[in-house]
This record gives C-alpha cells, sequence and structure tokens, in this order.
C-alpha cells in the first residue's frame, strides 16, 4: 500500500497505534514546531511522487485554522490523494474504522488499514463533528501560547494568588495582612515538628482555620519558597518574595522526611 504517514509531536499515542495495527506507512513525517517544517517538506514530496493514502492522527495535525486544513485537504485531492484520519485514542475507538477526507464525488475504494474495518467515507454530520474538534483545538492552542507566554516573561500564572501573597504587575507580592499568619505557622513547625499542633495553633492565634493538607500544600508548594510552579511540573526559581527561607525550607523537608518513618495508619498507635 502506497501510504504516507504524518504527525504533530502533541499525538504520542500514534506510533503505538500504527505498530499495534500492523499499519506501516512507505514514508513517516513528524513535526515538533508549530510551524510544521516537516509538513510541508511532505506535501512538497507528495508533489513529486503523490502517494495513493495521506494518514494523519487527527484533523488539527494539519493546521490549527478552518481555511489552512481546506487549503491542504484541496491541494491533496488535486492529486488524487485520499486522506485518512484514525480514531481517537479512547479505548472504545481502537477497533473503529478510520474516516476518508475525499470528495463526496469520489468512488475509489477505500483502503483497509491493518487491522481495522475498511475506512468509510466522511458524511456531512462528521465534517460537522471535525469542525467543532478543530475549533475547540485551536482555542486550546492559542491558551497554551498565552500560558508560554506567561512563562517566558516569568510572569505569575492565571488564577488568584496563594494565601499570604498577592498578584502585582509583573511578580506576586507579599500580604502584609496575610504573611505573618503563614510565617507563624512556619515559626510553630520548625519549634515543635507537628503539622497538626501548627494549625490548631494558627486557629487560636490568628483566628485562621485551615485543613491539614492546606497546611502541608505550605510547607511544600514551591510558591512560598520564592518559586513560581506551572501546571504542577515547571519551576523558574527566585522570582518573587519568599515567605520561607532556604535554610528552614531545608529544615521543614528534613522535619518532613523524618515523620514519614511510620505509616499513616501505625502513626497514632500508643506505641
Amino acid at each position: 500500500m502506497d501510504l504516507v504517514a504524518y504527525q504533530y509531536s502533541q499525538k504520542q499515542y500514534f506510533q503505538s497505534f500504527l505498530a499495534t495495527h500492523h499499519i506501516y506507512p512507505n514514508r513517516y513525517y513528524r513535526d515538533h514546531l508549530v510551524s510544521r517544517p516537516e509538513l510541508h517538506h511532505c506535501l512538497e514530496d507528495c508533489t513529486q511522487n503523490p502517494p495513493k493514502y495521506f494518514l494523519i492522527p487527527a484533523i488539527d495535525d494539519l493546521a490549527f485554522e478552518l481555511e489552512e486544513v481546506r487549503a491542504m485537504l484541496e491541494a491533496l485531492w488535486d492529486k488524487q490523494i485520499t486522506v485518512l484520519v484514525i480514531p481517537d485514542d479512547s479505548e472504545e475507538s481502537e477497533t473503529k474504522a478510520p474516516l476518508a477526507l475525499v470528495p463526496f464525488e469520489w468512488m475509489d475504494p477505500l483502503p483497509q488499514l491493518g487491522h481495522l474495518p475498511p475506512a468509510q467515507k466522511v458524511q456531512q454530520q462528521d465534517w460537522v463533528e471535525l469542525g467543532m474538534h478543530l475549533e475547540k483545538n485551536r482555542r486550546k492552542h492559542h491558551a497554551e501560547q498565552g500560558h508560554q507566554s506567561i512563562r517566558m516573561r516569568q510572569a505569575p500564572p492565571t488564577g488568584k494568588a496563594p494565601y499570604g501573597y498577592r498578584r502585582g504587575k509583573q511578580s506576586y507580592l507579599v500580604d502584609l495582612r496575610a504573611a505573618p499568619v503563614v510565617k507563624g505557622f512556619y515559626e510553630n513547625f520548625l519549634l515543635y515538628g507537628c503539622l497538626r499542633s501548627s494549625v490548631r495553633f494558627v486557629a487560636q492565634t490568628y483566628g485562621k482555620t485551615i485543613s491539614v493538607s492546606t497546611a502541608k500544600r505550605w510547607l511544600t508548594h514551591p510558591v512560598y519558597r520564592g518559586h513560581l510552579c506551572y501546571q504542577g511540573e515547571e519551576i523558574i526559581s527566585h522570582t518573587h518574595p519568599a515567605l520561607l527561607s532556604a535554610l528552614e525550607a531545608a529544615q521543614v523537608d528534613r522535619l518532613l522526611k523524618r515523620n514519614q518513618r511510620f505509616a499513616g495508619r501505625s502513626a497514632g498507635a500508643s506505641r
């Protein structure tokens, strides 16, 4: 089968999907950049040596804008290339037939890829669903670009500022009314090493009621150590004033590690 496969780097399951269903493309292209240079290279190769089938994981692999997708599809159709879209990566679609994006007047028989059922020609309602899927991913892409711009500027992530801080123009600023509560909690924990007693101390001294899970997050969250954390993964260091110094943070980590020696169900045992 004369088959060319292309994927945008966000579709991590594509290669395993091809191997599982014994689909072996003659040529394989993959992009890591939003500008998609490999896709343009692939289209040039298709102009010189047109394949019979062009396989992609999803419609938004071609582009995020509907007009660009339509232009690429028409360019491939002009070369009599059938564009195939495999099912998504959900469990119920593992044996679902791929969609063939071809003009309605085409009468060529549609292929069977590996162990999948024969491809089905896209219907009118399928085009509507593909358009909605493309619009959803376009909004997601724009949101990711905005978040990336925030990270490049080392600005705080969107949303409410953590307790003890307030939002400034470029970074978090210390909230003079809430910061003493957090610092008092740290001082009590460093003095006695007990999380629950520190929670009770904050409630009795400052009138601030917090849960034990919130208190533990205060001890471990990078934001209170002067670092920004994006989506729980990427950390940028020393972006705003810290409420917990580096020396205190090391002492907190040591105490937390010491307190983890016993399992949760045995920590309150009489022994």
